[in-house]
């Protein structure tokens, strides 16, 4: 499993007794020093300091499959599941706490006024759900909106795209 961002650990500390290995990717040095200090022990661990978007996933994950997970930042939401989509041949599932509206994009239906772009993008590779709806009030610091988290099935081969880099570009 690939936790994006695990901050002090809170999901990590869960999936770690739940998983093979766990792979933490944290941008915030302090904090990434702070996890290798927890983990200590652990076998099944690895925390690498880096910017998941600059990251080798290839390298990284190798020829396993595997499920990521992250509560991501709400600015760069849709830069991190293009990046999981850009590898979704190595990626089983990806499961993300974002903006509640954003989600709702996502698993919006053809038609609806929140189908759009991203609905078109995600769509394509995934078969996303939106799973609960968050109160601000579980969350420290207390966001001003609702998260939401959805879950990604990747689908291989789920529409015959012949050039994905135009299907990327016309898509945006």
């Amino acid at each position: 499993v690939i936790d994006i961002g695990p901050g002090i650990g809170s999901l990590s500390h869960l999936l770690v007794n739940k998983c093979e290995k766990l792979i933490m990717i944290e941008v915030d040095n302090k904090i990434a020093q702070l996890l290798k200090k927890l983990s200590l022990g652990k076998d099944n661990v690895e925390i690498h300091h880096a910017d998941f978007l600059k990251v080798d996933l290839e390298k990284l994950i190798g020829d396993k499959k595997v499920k990521a997970c992250a509560n991501i930042p709400y600015n760069i939401t849709s830069k991190i599941i293009e990046r999981l989509i850009q590898v979704r041949h190595k990626i089983i599932s990806f499961t993300l706490t974002m903006q509640k509206e954003v989600a709702e994009r996502i698993v919006a239906s053809p038609g609806t006024k929140t189908y759009g772009s991203i609905s078109v993008f995600c769509q394509a590779f995934t078969n996303p759900t939106l799973c609960h709806i968050i109160s601000p009030k579980v969350f420290w610091p207390q966001p001003k909106v609702e998260s939401a988290v959805v879950r990604f099935d990747v689908v291989e081969n789920k529409y015959d795209i012949p050039n994905e880099e135009l299907f990327f570009k016309v898509v945006k």
